[in-house]
């Protein structure tokens, strides 16, 4: 237990290693130490028993978190430590790879909380467990404001990775959720736009929250019925705009991804639909491509997986996307994100 009031520089780094090591326990595979020069494990024992060596791919993804870019004031540091595997994972998630393991770095200020840094790691703890991730060794610094980096190890079959450049005409673009929830939260953090309690709760809970829908994603990929995959972190918008890029296609959206909830909190606050469903960012859904004889396939497997698969467009020849509702034609442009 962590006393109230202890900061970073009262205590150094080898204590604050050991405040985090304790978070994370021993490891039986590990083949080193959580707190040695190195992390080592033995990939042998995760060679997936349907996938042979020659075929078996190492996936690693990269994602950072700077507190004043990143962090909206009103997450802990529990939800911040959580974050930071959701983030990881996503990526891993969308490319049909299975997140295993997870390595960090913090940068800490020298008046940050020690307790504030037992809760960071609590939340990637648990946030670990809940995506079959283990974290097995990381490093602290000093720094000028909070900057927590992770990086995650998975593995896929060679052939089964999903990439961003797949889409063909023809094909059937869908999410695996809805949207505008986080587009709704930022407004009212970052703004101060009302809305009724139920609502507030809600919307901001899928900012300070996030969810990957690991399972489906996995399932979706390792069925072979996509096409092209990228995760919504950027924000519906910037996914599609990166997907028709790098597929060198266009496509024509039809329907909004949305629900009742955030239609009506748009019309009480006067707020764009459009823009809250298409720039809100950091939604974690997955954005798929799926040919249309493989759809029927790809609903049963999300089923299975008790997720939602929502068709929202085509993919067509061209190079500048379009989204089409209500009488309406707008064009799909991507969005920068950073929260100051």
């Amino acid at each position: 237990m962590v006393s109230k009031g202890v900061r970073c520089a009262d205590v150094g780094e080898i204590k604050i290693i050991e405040a985090i090591r304790k978070i994370f326990g021993s490891s039986l595979d590990t083949l080193l130490p959580f707190n040695d020069d190195i992390s080592a494990v033995l990939l042998s024992k995760y060679e997936p028993s349907d996938i042979s060596h020659k075929d078996l791919a190492l996936a690693i993804n990269m994602d950072m978190m700077v507190a004043k870019t990143h962090v909206p004031k009103q997450m802990t540091p529990y939800q911040i430590g959580r974050k930071i595997i959701v983030m990881n994972v996503s990526d891993l998630v969308a490319k049909g790879a299975f997140p295993k393991y997870f390595l960090y770095s913090i940068g800490l200020p020298k008046d940050y909380p020690l307790d504030s840094v037992v809760a960071i790691a609590e939340g990637m703890r648990d946030a670990s467990n809940e995506y079959n991730t283990e974290v097995i060794g990381g490093d602290t610094n000093e720094c000028d404001e909070l900057v927590i980096s992770g990086i995650v190890l998975g593995f896929a079959h060679k052939d089964k990775l999903v990439p961003r450049s797949g889409a063909k005409i023809g094909d059937i673009v869908a999410v695996t959720g809805p949207f505008g929830y986080t587009g709704a939260g930022f407004k009212i953090l970052l703004e101060n736009v009302e809305a009724p309690a139920n609502m507030k709760e809600i919307f901001i809970d899928s900012v300070l929250n996030p969810k990957s829908p690991y399972r489906v994603g996995l399932a979706l990929a390792s069925a072979g019925v996509l096409s092209a995959s990228i995760d919504s972190s950027d924000g519906l918008a910037s996914s599609l705009c990166k997907l028709g890029e790098q597929s060198q296609v266009a496509f024509e959206i039809t329907k909004i991804p949305t629900t009742e909830i955030v239609i009506e909190f748009a019309q009480r606050s006067g707020l764009d639909l459009f823009d809250l469903v298409f720039h809100g960012g950091e939604e974690f859904e997955l954005v798929v491509t799926i040919p249309e004889e493989k759809w029927k396939n790809a609903n049963e497997v999300v089923a299975k997986e008790g997720g939602t698969l929502i068709p929202i467009g085509k993919v067509f020849p061209g190079e500048t996307s379009f989204c089409v509702y209500e009488d309406q034609t707008r064009e799909i442009t991507p969005v920068e994100h950073y929260f100051v």
